[in-house]
């Protein structure tokens, strides 16, 4: 806002009083008294505008330095911005990347437990085919020792039927 303009006064340059007395070229006491309160206000009216002037300034300052703030503010939250986005964006892969792994270890403990079975299958498999083969191999023992006791019956027999000879 620009400061007001003082009225000018006629009273600010006194001009000289005619008077036919001696010391006539002398400011009267009310002159003195008028043009004395006049350099009072064009002193204060001086400080007044370099204050202003000064505020001014000072507020020109200011508003920059607001400006730089804030540009400055504006330039770290994009870049936190962006951060934040790339940040997310790595979250979301390893997120996708994890699940993937979940998925393939899924199947691969699912996998292993199959192989696990067929194998335990094929084990009582072989444990049941060599179980048959062992019983098989225990009936043909029993016969033979059947055999072997009708022989070694019969071999007494003759035996004893030698010996009553």
């Amino acid at each position: 806002m620009a400061p007001k303009k003082e009225k000018k006064e006629s009273a600010e340059k006194p001009q000289p009083v005619e008077d036919s007395g001696p010391g006539s070229d002398h400011l009267t006491a009310t002159q003195y008294i008028i043009l004395s309160e006049n350099q009072r206000k064009k002193k204060a009216l001086f400080e007044t505008k370099s204050r202003y002037n000064s505020l001014v300034e000072e507020n020109k300052q200011l508003l920059a330095e607001r400006e730089n703030a804030a540009n400055e503010s504006y330039e770290v939250t994009e870049y936190l911005r962006r951060e934040i986005l790339a940040k997310n964006e790595r979250i979301g892969e390893l997120e996708s990347q994890l699940q993937q792994t979940e998925v393939e270890w899924e199947a691969d403990r699912q996998r292993l437990l199959e192989d696990k079975e067929e194998a335990v299958r094929l084990l009582v498999d072989e444990a049941t085919a060599r179980e048959e083969e062992l019983q098989a191999l225990v009936v043909e023992l029993q016969g033979n020792l059947e055999n072997i006791a009708e022989f070694k019956q019969r071999k007494e027999d003759v035996e004893t039927e030698v010996v009553r000879l």
